[in-house]
Protein backbone atom coordinates (compact mmCIF):
# COMPACT_ATOMS: atom_id res chain seq x y z
CA UNK A 1 0.00 0.00 0.00
CA UNK A 2 1.52 3.45 -1.24
CA UNK A 3 1.00 5.96 1.01
CA UNK A 4 -0.71 9.16 -0.08
CA UNK A 5 1.76 12.54 -0.50
CA UNK A 6 0.48 14.93 1.84
CA UNK A 7 -1.23 18.43 1.01
CA UNK A 8 -1.13 21.66 2.46
CA UNK A 9 -3.85 23.98 3.00
CA UNK A 10 -3.30 27.11 3.81
CA UNK A 11 -5.74 28.08 7.23
CA UNK A 12 -7.24 30.92 5.68
CA UNK A 13 -9.24 29.46 3.15
CA UNK A 14 -11.38 27.48 6.22
CA UNK A 15 -13.53 29.62 8.25
CA UNK A 16 -13.94 28.81 12.08
CA UNK A 17 -16.94 28.03 13.47
CA UNK A 18 -17.83 28.39 16.94
CA UNK A 19 -18.91 25.86 19.02
CA UNK A 20 -21.33 26.68 21.76
CA UNK A 21 -20.00 26.65 25.18
CA UNK A 22 -19.89 23.39 26.79
CA UNK A 23 -22.56 24.02 29.72
CA UNK A 24 -25.07 24.62 26.92
CA UNK A 25 -24.75 21.06 25.23
CA UNK A 26 -25.15 19.78 28.67
CA UNK A 27 -28.45 18.05 28.70
CA UNK A 28 -29.69 19.37 32.44
CA UNK A 29 -29.06 22.76 30.85
CA UNK A 30 -32.20 23.30 29.84
CA UNK A 31 -33.71 23.40 33.19
CA UNK A 32 -31.72 26.36 33.85
CA UNK A 33 -33.07 28.18 30.91
CA UNK A 34 -36.58 27.38 31.98
CA UNK A 35 -36.10 28.59 35.24
CA UNK A 36 -34.31 31.99 34.38
CA UNK A 37 -36.87 32.41 32.02
CA UNK A 38 -39.77 31.64 33.75
CA UNK A 39 -38.45 34.18 36.39
CA UNK A 40 -38.63 37.83 36.97
CA UNK A 41 -34.97 38.76 38.03
CA UNK A 42 -32.71 41.10 36.41
CA UNK A 43 -30.22 41.06 33.78
CA UNK A 44 -27.41 41.44 36.74
CA UNK A 45 -29.04 38.42 38.64
CA UNK A 46 -29.50 35.83 35.53
CA UNK A 47 -25.96 36.70 34.99
CA UNK A 48 -25.12 35.58 38.95
CA UNK A 49 -27.90 32.66 38.44
CA UNK A 50 -26.38 31.48 35.30
CA UNK A 51 -22.52 31.57 36.80
CA UNK A 52 -23.69 29.72 39.97
CA UNK A 53 -25.96 26.65 38.55
CA UNK A 54 -22.94 26.34 35.45
CA UNK A 55 -20.08 26.23 38.53
CA UNK A 56 -22.34 23.56 39.98
CA UNK A 57 -23.27 21.74 36.82
CA UNK A 58 -19.49 21.73 36.27
CA UNK A 59 -18.83 20.26 39.43
CA UNK A 60 -21.32 17.75 39.73
CA UNK A 61 -22.06 15.15 36.42
CA UNK A 62 -25.37 13.77 38.04
CA UNK A 63 -29.02 14.68 36.76
CA UNK A 64 -31.15 17.19 38.66
CA UNK A 65 -33.42 15.55 39.76
CA UNK A 66 -30.62 12.42 41.67
CA UNK A 67 -29.23 15.70 43.70
CA UNK A 68 -29.38 15.14 47.42
CA UNK A 69 -28.33 17.09 50.64
CA UNK A 70 -24.86 14.99 50.91
CA UNK A 71 -24.14 16.49 47.44
CA UNK A 72 -24.98 20.01 48.24
CA UNK A 73 -22.69 19.65 51.25
CA UNK A 74 -19.87 18.22 49.74
CA UNK A 75 -20.11 20.92 47.42
CA UNK A 76 -20.29 23.92 49.63
CA UNK A 77 -16.73 22.13 51.32
CA UNK A 78 -15.49 22.28 47.46
CA UNK A 79 -16.47 26.17 47.58
CA UNK A 80 -14.94 27.30 51.02
CA UNK A 81 -11.87 25.33 50.37
CA UNK A 82 -11.66 27.09 46.81
CA UNK A 83 -10.93 30.06 48.79
CA UNK A 84 -13.84 31.87 47.96
CA UNK A 85 -15.44 34.50 50.28
CA UNK A 86 -18.18 33.14 52.65
CA UNK A 87 -20.80 35.57 51.03
CA UNK A 88 -20.03 34.65 47.30
CA UNK A 89 -20.31 31.12 49.06
CA UNK A 90 -23.55 32.00 50.17
CA UNK A 91 -24.67 33.54 46.89
CA UNK A 92 -23.85 30.20 45.27
CA UNK A 93 -26.27 28.24 48.20
CA UNK A 94 -28.86 31.00 47.37
CA UNK A 95 -29.10 30.62 43.55
CA UNK A 96 -28.85 26.58 43.92
CA UNK A 97 -31.85 26.84 47.13
CA UNK A 98 -34.07 29.02 44.46
CA UNK A 99 -33.62 26.63 41.75
CA UNK A 100 -34.13 23.72 43.51
CA UNK A 101 -37.53 25.62 44.87
CA UNK A 102 -38.58 26.05 41.42
CA UNK A 103 -37.77 22.27 40.30
CA UNK A 104 -39.46 21.06 43.03
CA UNK A 105 -42.94 23.09 42.21
CA UNK A 106 -42.28 21.98 38.34
CA UNK A 107 -42.83 18.30 40.07
CA UNK A 108 -39.54 17.30 38.86
CA UNK A 109 -38.75 15.49 42.52
CA UNK A 110 -40.57 15.53 45.66
CA UNK A 111 -40.32 18.51 47.98
CA UNK A 112 -39.65 16.41 50.79
CA UNK A 113 -36.35 15.22 48.57
CA UNK A 114 -35.08 19.36 48.20
CA UNK A 115 -31.78 18.66 48.66
CA UNK A 116 -31.27 22.06 50.40
CA UNK A 117 -33.00 20.95 53.23
CA UNK A 118 -30.71 22.12 56.60
CA UNK A 119 -27.97 23.33 54.86
CA UNK A 120 -26.54 26.30 56.72
CA UNK A 121 -25.23 29.12 55.65
CA UNK A 122 -21.83 30.70 55.92
CA UNK A 123 -21.68 32.56 59.44
CA UNK A 124 -20.59 36.42 57.92
CA UNK A 125 -19.00 38.57 59.97
CA UNK A 126 -21.00 42.25 60.24
CA UNK A 127 -19.14 45.27 58.87
CA UNK A 128 -17.77 47.83 60.87
CA UNK A 129 -20.24 50.41 61.38
CA UNK A 130 -18.96 53.85 59.32
CA UNK A 131 -20.24 56.82 61.18
CA UNK A 132 -20.34 60.21 59.33
CA UNK A 133 -17.61 63.17 60.34
CA UNK A 134 -18.83 66.18 61.90
CA UNK A 135 -18.65 67.89 58.12
CA UNK A 136 -21.01 65.97 56.85
CA UNK A 137 -23.36 65.57 59.22
CA UNK A 138 -23.17 70.06 59.41
CA UNK A 139 -23.83 69.17 55.49
CA UNK A 140 -26.81 67.25 56.06
CA UNK A 141 -28.63 69.48 58.74
CA UNK A 142 -27.94 72.62 56.25
CA UNK A 143 -29.77 70.94 53.49
CA UNK A 144 -32.37 69.96 55.99
CA UNK A 145 -32.68 73.74 56.66
CA UNK A 146 -32.67 74.92 53.27
CA UNK A 147 -35.79 72.21 52.36
CA UNK A 148 -38.71 74.61 54.35
CA UNK A 149 -41.65 72.25 52.71
CA UNK A 150 -40.46 69.06 54.48
CA UNK A 151 -38.18 70.52 56.84
CA UNK A 152 -39.96 69.25 60.19
CA UNK A 153 -40.35 65.75 58.62
CA UNK A 154 -36.50 65.66 57.48
CA UNK A 155 -35.53 66.45 61.37
CA UNK A 156 -37.55 64.32 63.06
CA UNK A 157 -36.50 61.45 60.82
CA UNK A 158 -32.54 62.83 61.32
CA UNK A 159 -33.02 63.07 65.08
CA UNK A 160 -34.42 59.11 65.41
CA UNK A 161 -31.58 57.88 62.50
CA UNK A 162 -29.04 60.14 65.28
CA UNK A 163 -30.28 57.73 68.06
CA UNK A 164 -27.89 55.07 66.39
CA UNK A 165 -30.23 52.54 67.08
CA UNK A 166 -30.64 49.38 64.52
CA UNK A 167 -33.37 49.36 62.09
CA UNK A 168 -34.90 46.33 64.28
CA UNK A 169 -34.91 48.44 67.59
CA UNK A 170 -37.08 50.91 65.38
CA UNK A 171 -39.65 48.42 64.64
CA UNK A 172 -40.10 47.27 67.80
CA UNK A 173 -40.42 50.33 69.42
CA UNK A 174 -43.51 52.59 69.00
CA UNK A 175 -44.57 56.37 69.24
CA UNK A 176 -46.11 56.35 72.93
CA UNK A 177 -43.09 55.07 74.27
CA UNK A 178 -40.29 56.63 72.44
CA UNK A 179 -38.86 59.77 74.14
CA UNK A 180 -36.47 61.42 71.50
CA UNK A 181 -34.90 63.90 73.96
CA UNK A 182 -33.70 60.93 75.78
CA UNK A 183 -31.94 58.45 73.78
CA UNK A 184 -30.76 56.15 76.99
CA UNK A 185 -34.19 55.95 77.73
CA UNK A 186 -35.20 54.90 74.60
CA UNK A 187 -33.08 51.84 74.69
CA UNK A 188 -34.10 50.96 77.94
CA UNK A 189 -37.25 50.89 77.18
CA UNK A 190 -36.88 48.95 73.72
CA UNK A 191 -37.98 44.81 73.93
CA UNK A 192 -35.00 42.90 71.60
CA UNK A 193 -35.96 39.65 71.11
Amino acid sequence: MEIPTPVLVRCEDFKTVALPPAHILDPRWPHVEQFLNGSEIGPGSRRTYQFALRRFLDWTNKPWGNIQSGDVILYKRFLNDGELAPATVNLSLNALRTFFNWFGKTNLFQDDRHPLTGIQLNRLDEPPAKDLTPTELQRIWSTVNDQPQTQQRDVILLWIFNLGLRSKDYRLSNAATTDFLTKERLKADLIVE
